[in-house]
C-alpha cells in the first residue's frame, strides 16, 4: 500500500485527523462536511444521538447542520439500518448502567462515598444535555437485546 500510496494507513488517517479537526476549530469555510454530531431530528434520525450529518462549521467549534440535500432510496435505508442500530445499543447501555441490588437484581437506590464529579453509573444524571443514557428508562430484565438475539438465533437450529 506504501508503494502504491506513496503514504502509510496511519498517516492517511493522521492526515484525515487533522483535517477534521481543522474543519472543526477553524471552520469548513462554508464547504459542507461531513462530522459526528448530536441529532436534531434532521433526514428523519431520532434526536439526541450522535450521528454523521452534513453540516457546516464556523471557527470555535460551531456547526449547522445541512439540510435539504436529496437522498436516494438506498441512502435513506442505509440511514436508518444505522439508527436502529445506534438505537438499540444505546438501549443496551442503559441496561447495563442501570444501578441494580446484588441480592435481588431489582433496582436499587444507590451511593457513592467519593466526592467525584466524574459521572458513574451510580451518580450519573439523565438531566445532563449530553448524556445519551437515561438511568431510568425500562429494564428488558438484564439481558441485552444483542444477548435475546443469539438466544432467538440458537432456538432456530
Amino acid at each position: 500500500m506504501i508503494e502504491q500510496r506513496g503514504a502509510s494507513s496511519a498517516m492517511s488517517a493522521a492526515r484525515a485527523i487533522g483535517e477534521h479537526a481543522k474543519d472543526w476549530l477553524l471552520g469548513s469555510q462554508g464547504r459542507i462536511v461531513s462530522m459526528g454530531v448530536y441529532s436534531d431530528g434532521s433526514y428523519g434520525i431520532a434526536k439526541d444521538i450522535v450521528f454523521s450529518f452534513p453540516v457546516t462549521t464556523e471557527k470555535g467549534g460551531h456547526y449547522k447542520i445541512v439540510s435539504g440535500i436529496e437522498l436516494s432510496n438506498f441512502s435513506l435505508t442505509a440511514l436508518k439500518k444505522t439508527e436502529k442500530e445506534l438505537l438499540e445499543e444505546r438501549a443496551d447501555l442503559e441496561v447495563i448502567l442501570k444501578p441494580t441490588d446484588s441480592t435481588s437484581g431489582s433496582t436499587a437506590p444507590t451511593s457513592t462515598t467519593t466526592e467525584s464529579t466524574t459521572p458513574t453509573p451510580q451518580n450519573a444524571s439523565s438531566t445532563s444535555p449530553t448524556s445519551p443514557v437515561s438511568p431510568t428508562s425500562p429494564s428488558s430484565g438484564g439481558e441485552t437485546s444483542s444477548a435475546k438475539k443469539k438466544k432467538k438465533k440458537g432456538k432456530k437450529k
